[in-house]
């Protein structure tokens, strides 16, 4: 099947970001009241989740002793909210990368933390975290006392994070058999969903229960199974999810690549499906506006006829549409909008482009362009705060170094700086997340 394998970059790609990076040589704060705010959505308490295993319920604010969690093994069960109050909104934060890569350019199994003021100002003042396998997607529950880190091969580790300089592995957990790159965590902080991208209905939807001290355990029973799924976000109140994935090209053809999902039952039960790409569609990420009006779908594929695209559609109710289709976007990976929903932040890879549409009603439009955020992919958004909408994604340009965005007064995304990390291939970035 002829797609882009994300698990490594191609060969032209890998030469030059190895050439380039080698020649240019959450904590214990006081918890708010409020909840947690969800990929482009509220929160709002969305039943308890499953059972993990056979270990009791942990109450509130208590560590579940858990016991092992492999597939369908135990592990306990998250008490009611113990990982949903959110820290301060203005404090020092703990921000976590991925390095996939190794100094010889074999892949890497670091998590490295750095430290953000409540200016913005990032050190590298943390420590790093050998997690065993190649990471891909980092996220924290909303509490910022866990964060979750994902690879490709379908790996998913739990890690405390006391501070930028004191991180722990809890444990981890396989996934069926696809190509990891998405994470969602419920609000609720009890439970995940990773995404995997295969060609046969054992990828798709997997849910991972979460206990209050962070041990994981698959839930087999909760998998929703789809072919090419790649990426889900949470409508407001985490009832519901749009889901991309479908299978347009090969055999068993589905023409439908955008679904509703609901996500109260066990598993989640489609509740409507909607074709938007004529074909192959490649994205990172896709994600919903606070208001849950609309979904923005990247396709960022070159084999497809729609590539270079951002779909923005509207939902109502039971039903989405295509409302707005924006052209020339090329390489498109991931979609963000911003904590109020007026402006959708958009990356481009190879273009090394950071985008930034603006929102007027129910009309978006090209507002402003950050250029040379070297081979732009993923970005970690502050929702809140003094820091709300501050942007950090993985970067390459004469060294590896975070770029750091955030909206001006007028309203248009600026580059603050590009925090370098230092020279070689095993300071490259397969991830990035900052907590909440």
């Amino acid at each position: 099947m002829p797609r882009i394998d994300r698990k490594k970059p191609n060969a032209l790609l890998t030469v030059a970001i190895i050439a380039i990076a080698t020649l240019w040589a959450c904590g214990s704060d006081e918890a708010e009241a409020t909840g947690s705010s969800g990929a482009g959505g509220s929160a709002a308490a969305a039943g308890t989740g499953g059972s993990a295993g056979s270990a009791g319920s942990a109450g509130s604010g208590a560590s579940s002793s858990g016991g092992s969690a492999a597939n369908g093994g135990s592990g306990g069960t998250a008490g009611a909210g113990c990982l949903e109050a959110m820290p301060a909104a203005d404090r020092t934060r703990t921000l976590l990368v991925g390095h996939g890569f190794t100094s010889t350019g074999g892949n890497g199994t670091d998590l490295r933390s750095l430290s953000v003021s409540e200016t913005g100002a990032l050190s590298d003042d943390g420590t790093r975290l050998d997690i065993g396998f190649r990471p891909s997607r980092i996220e924290f529950v909303p509490s910022g006392g866990v964060a979750l880190v994902l690879g490709e091969d379908g790996s998913l580790a739990s890690v405390t994070v006391e501070s930028a300089t004191d991180l722990t592995v809890v444990n981890t957990v396989t996934l069926p058999e696809a190509d990891y790159r998405d994470l969602l965590i419920h609000p609720r902080g009890d439970r995940a969903y990773a995404i995997g991208k295969n060609v046969t209905e054992e990828s798709g939807v997997s849910r991972i229960n979460i206990a209050c001290d962070g041990t994981l355990a698959l839930d087999t029973s909760a998998h929703f199974g789809i072919r090419l799924a790649a990426s889900m976000a949470w409508l407001p109140g985490a009832d519901r999810a749009v889901l991309l994935g479908g299978q347009a090209v090969f055999d068993p053809i589905d023409e439908r690549d955008i679904r509703l999902l609901d996500m109260t039952g066990s598993p989640p039960v489609e509740v409507g499906a909607f074709d938007v790409y004529a074909d192959f569609v490649d994205a990172l990420r896709i994600d919903v506006s606070p208001d849950g009006a609309f979904v923005a779908i990247p396709n960022g594929s070159p084999f497809s006829a729609d590539g270079g695209q951002v779909v923005i559609a509207k939902i109502d109710g039971d039903d989405v549409s295509e409302t707005q289709r924006f052209m020339d976007v090329e390489d498109a990976r991931e979609a963000r909008f911003s904590s109020d929903g007026t402006s959708l932040f958009v990356t481009q890879l190879e273009p090394s482009k950071v985008v930034q549409f603006t929102r007027d009603a129910d009309t978006f439009q090209l507002n402003s362009t950050v250029a040379s955020v070297g081979l732009a992919e993923q970005l970690a958004l502050i929702t809140r705060g003094s820091l709300a909408d501050w942007i950090f994604v993985n970067a390459v340009n004469a060294e590896p170094n975070i770029a750091v965005l955030k909206l001006d007064g007028q309203g248009d995304l600026t580059l603050v700086e590009r925090f370098d990390l230092g020279s070689g291939s095993d300071q490259l970035m397969t991830a990035i997340a900052v907590a909440p």
